[in-house]
Order: C-alpha cells, then structure tokens, then sequence
C-alpha cells in the first residue's frame, strides 16, 4: 500500500477527531509535516497536553517497530496513567479502513500494556499488546483514553 495515500487517510481520521473529540487542530498541521505527536495528561492529572513522539524515544522506537511489523502508518498516540500506550493507526489494508476509522468516542487502536515495574525506572517494556476500540474524551485538546 502506498503510505502517501494511507497518510491522507490519517489525515481524515485525524479530521474526524478533531470534530468529535476537539482534539487539537494543530496535531493534523503537525502531521502534515512528517511529526507524529503523542497526548498525555500532566499537572496531577488537570492538564491535558501534546508533545512529539520524539520526545519520549522508548515511544519513538514502539511507534517505529508497529508500523514495520504492521505495514501501516501510527498518525497519534496517547499515553494513559495505567501503564498503557494506545497507538491510533492506518493498516495497510484499505478494505479494513471503515472499520479503522473513530467513530464517536470509540477508537480503534493496538494498546500496548508496560511492565509497571520496569516502567518506574523509565524502561518501556511491553508485558503484551492488543488491537482493539478505546473509549476517549478530550482535555484542553489532548486525547484521553477513559475505557
């Protein structure tokens, strides 16, 4: 599959969000540009926040090895306060994209589950993995995983 052509299906995945979630605008101007951002929750859980992939480089290197293994392309990724990380994808399969894309508040995406011990001492090892639909909201324009 071309990944020009799956990058404009991310493009309105990232759209849809954005209507329905009020997630950021920038992230799909961002996105545009080659730069995968992630959405996280900080300030004891009050502030919802943005950053690039790369700023946190075990994400960096998750993110990298899915979509070799995958054959597609992550457009956004959110971290939640359980130890999880939920990558937001296009597969390579465009027959699978209808049932790829959000719809509402239910999001497909493979959710990574960290070792929680490891995980304290900032090392991103995945106990397991596993595709699925995550329930999200939004804060101040950050996705949050709430189910």
């Amino acid at each position: 599959m071309n990944k020009e052509f799956m990058k404009q299906e991310a493009l309105k995945r990232l759209d849809i969000l954005t209507e329905t979630l009020n997630l950021n605008p920038n992230i799909k101007k961002y996105y545009k540009k080659g730069k995968l951002y992630y959405s996280y929750i900080t300030g004891g859980g009050l502030l919802g926040s943005i950053d690039t992939i790369g700023y946190n480089p075990g994400y960096e290197e998750i993110v990298r090895k899915f979509e070799e293994t995958y054959n597609c392309i992550v457009y956004h990724v959110i971290e939640d306060t359980f130890g999880m990380l939920s990558l937001l994808y296009v597969s390579g399969n465009e027959e699978e994209w209808e049932y790829e894309r959000p719809d509402g508040k239910y999001v497909p995406a493979n959710v990574y589950v960290f070792d929680n011990e490891k995980l304290r001492k900032n090392q991103y090892v995945v106990a397991h993995e596993e595709f699925g639909t995550i329930v999200c909201a939004s804060k101040d324009g950050a996705l949050v995983r709430i189910g």
